[in-house]
């Protein structure tokens, strides 16, 4: 059976924020809906950016200090000093750099998410999608709330709760024997063992399928695809850096 493109639906009325934003988690088809409708992709993003970037300034003296000193315990002897220093300044991190790494984080979230958006774009048109670049735009950010706005509230709340960087990932990487986040081995399972991720890429596909008229395996395809290419790539360049470094 050939499976059919999804059709535009018609305006029932402009939902208020407060229901997009619940849609994404509850209703994501209306939500995708809504979407390629109206994306208004600045409001998710913007609020993505402000909760990862809170998040992160917020608990910089907790996150950075326990990346450091996992990575310690396997740097070579000339990286040593420079992480060292690293570590007491964000021991107790002063204003200015609380705000500097969270808007870093924050503003790292809205350009990831943006060239994942072009990507994915460029691919569907390809594949003779009809969706504007806003659609896309929209459906990436809107589903993002998803991965950095609910995963970072959670994220918070376990650290609170326990004081773990390592649990507070809510990834695959907790399952794992050792934490040092720049291992190959805590890379893929951060990238591929992230349930708020991979939900988030269902709602993607949905949305771009809605968006572009196109049967949801296509969009499935290019999104799917479009992700993993990313994560090699990130991996490739983290294994080209190692190999530069002497790591």
């Amino acid at each position: 059976m050939t499976e059919t493109p999804l059709q535009p639906v018609a305006d029932a009325g402009s939902p208020s924020l407060g229901e997009r934003i619940t849609d994404v988690f509850v209703a994501p088809r209306r939500a995708m809906a809504a979407t390629a409708l109206k994306p208004a992709w600045w409001l998710p993003a913007l609020l993505s950016l402000a909760i990862v970037g809170v998040f992160t300034a917020v608990n910089v003296h907790t996150i950075t200090p326990a990346q450091l000193e996992a990575q310690l315990e396997s740097a070579p002897a000339a990286q040593v000093p420079v992480l060292e220093q690293q570590l007491e300044m964000f021991m107790d991190p002063p204003t200015w750099l609380r705000v500097v790494t969270g808007l870093g984080a924050g503003v790292g979230v809205f350009v990831g998410g943006a060239v994942f958006a072009m990507i994915c774009h460029l691919f569907l048109k390809l594949s003779e999608g009809r969706g504007r670049m806003g659609q896309s735009m929209g459906v990436t950010f809107w589903a993002g709330l998803i991965a950095y706005g609910l995963k970072s509230l959670l994220s918070w709340g376990v650290l609170v709760a326990t004081g773990s960087v390592k649990a507070m990932s809510l990834t695959a990487v907790a399952l794992l024997p050792d934490y040092d986040p720049s291992s190959m081995p805590a890379m893929i399972a951060s990238f591929f063992g992230d349930p708020f991720l991979w939900w988030m890429l269902v709602v993607v596909v949905i949305g771009m399928a809605r968006a572009h008229t196109l049967p949801t395996r296509s969009a499935a395809t290019v999104v799917v695809a479009t992700y993993a290419l990313l994560m090699a790539l990130m991996i490739g360049l983290q294994v080209v850096s190692k190999a530069l470094t002497g790591a």
